[in-house]
């Protein structure tokens, strides 16, 4: 029984290596790093609007124009856009009808750094997936690149299919477009023999088993 066993474990494994190979395929995408902040605050006793600003740290004040946001609301939330792992500070000032600007409140904060990605494989479109590669943000770039290798069925034709996702430490982004890779490992066939030639230009074999008897008279 045992060496049954062994003989069933040593053919799982040579079967195994036989029919995986490894190919290499390269991912291309773009990132936006931005995010959109809504700022919010409490209505004002008459006050018809609001100034709202948004400074990042070691830029200037001054002009108005210069800072991340610089408007009359007329509501209180108002979305912005800011860079990722940067330092803000802000306030709000309400306006009066007559156009006099009341005292100011506001904070600071950080928004959240970004994290990187993640590579989802699956074996038909639309899923399921599985997580095959976490890929940790460096520097901001135009287009990222990411060479990754695949484990795939060696001798055949096989089709994968791939999405990605942005994560940071509040949480992890919708899955992108689909995107799918045709693997071909099947053994080409071969072409016909060319050239081809018959003739019969081979002289008799050579004669056997000859023998010989003297007659007596």
């Amino acid at each position: 029984m045992k060496k049954i066993l062994l003989i069933v474990l040593a053919i799982f494994f040579l079967t195994s290596s036989v029919f995986a190979a490894s190919k290499t395929l390269t991912f291309e995408w773009q990132q936006d790093l931005n995010r959109t902040v809504e700022f919010s605050w409490d209505a004002a006793a008459n006050a018809i609007k609001y100034q709202l600003r948004v400074h990042e740290d070691g830029t200037p004040y001054d002009p108005c124009t210069s800072m991340t946001f610089c408007a009359d609301v007329t509501g209180t939330t108002q979305s912005v856009i800011l860079k990722p792992n940067t330092k803000y500070d802000w306030w709000v000032m309400g306006v009066g009808a007559d156009g006099t600007i009341g005292p100011s409140t506001g904070s600071s904060f950080t928004t959240v750094a970004f994290s990187g990605w993640k590579l989802y494989q699956g074996s038909q479109a639309g899923g399921p997936y599985t997580l095959v590669a976490t890929i940790a943000f460096v520097d901001p770039q135009t287009a990222y690149q990411l060479p990754q290798n695949i484990i795939v069925p060696d001798g055949q034709k096989t089709t994968l299919y791939f999405v990605l996702t942005a994560f940071n430490p509040n949480g992890e982004s919708e899955k992108s477009t689909e995107v799918s890779a045709v693997i071909d490992l099947t053994p080409p066939i071969p072409n016909p023999p060319g050239g081809l030639g018959a003739g019969d230009k081979t002289i008799p074999i050579i004669p056997f088993t000859l023998k010989v008897t003297v007659t007596t008279p």
